[in-house]
């Protein structure tokens, strides 16, 4: 199973298991590195402030799948970054994507928990 296929498995399993109000309006996909590679974590936020990226922090929903391990240990985070960006870029071509809570949202971002918030929606 390609990344990609895990990372679109992992979001088609929380699109099917749960449900956040419409109140949660952006959606976080934060990237980390750990000891067996990189993780990405999905959070949602009520409150969205293009000005202020500290609406990333306020955690108003989390799935109970919340991280995903995507591994690639020795990888430059340049590199996460930018795979993850594509991952959810072609993720949102898909129909379960169309028919989610996620493309109902107003704002689907991604970067590294200590680093620049990237808009993707």
């Amino acid at each position: 199973m390609t990344v990609q296929q895990k990372f679109n498995y992992w979001l088609d399993q929380i699109i099917r298991s749960e449900k956040p109000g419409n109140e949660v309006v952006a959606y976080w996909f934060g990237i980390f590195e750990t000891d067996q590679g990189y993780e990405t974590s999905l959070t949602g936020s009520k409150t969205y402030d293009e000005h202020d990226d500290d609406w990333a922090c306020n955690i108003d929903f989390a799935p109970a799948d919340k991280y995903l391990l995507l591994g690639q240990p020795g990888r430059e985070w340049e590199d996460i970054l930018d795979d993850v960006k594509g991952y959810l870029i072609e993720y949102f071509k898909t129909e379960t994507f169309r028919n989610s809570f996620l493309n109902n949202s107003q704002v689907i971002a991604c970067g590294f928990e200590d680093g620049d918030i990237y808009r993707l929606k």
